[in-house]
């Protein structure tokens, strides 16, 4: 095994498992990211401004409130099979499984991200220019 000099740590297999599984917690500060998003977009249309946005706005509304719910339940599913496995000793199983969830959720959520910004641009600025000027 090689030292940490090299990159490495000296840890069994069940001490990197137990340290990688700390992704549960990285993921929690993200989830209540993509659950304030989520919020935010389902009472939009009540507020009376939305009654302002075009076609075009009204089309992309429901495509970015669909891909912010998909990423919400997405990057709550690590936590809810943890649960489920708690103690069946399969936390390998639940690493593997949260690390691709986490990717998934993480691309989800950044195409809804971009889609909202598209959304406040065309509000703003207009169906023609909002979202051409995207970042």
């Amino acid at each position: 095994m090689h030292g940490e000099a090299d990159g490495e740590r000296n840890e069994t297999e069940a001490q990197r498992i137990d340290r990688r599984i700390e992704l549960l917690q990285e993921l929690r500060i993200v989830q209540t990211g993509g659950q304030v998003l989520t919020g935010f977009l389902l009472v939009l249309p009540f507020q009376e401004r939305f009654s302002e946005i075009g076609g075009g706005g009204r089309v992309l509304y429901p495509v970015v409130l669909s891909l912010a719910l998909v990423s919400t339940v997405i990057l709550l599913a690590p936590v809810m099979i943890h649960r489920a496995v708690f103690h069946s000793h399969r936390k390998d199983l639940v690493l593997r499984l949260s690390a691709t969830l986490a990717r998934v959720g993480l691309a989800i959520l950044s195409i809804a991200l971009i889609g909202l910004v598209a959304l406040i641009f065309t509000l703003v600025l207009g169906a023609v220019w909002g979202p051409w000027l995207l970042p």
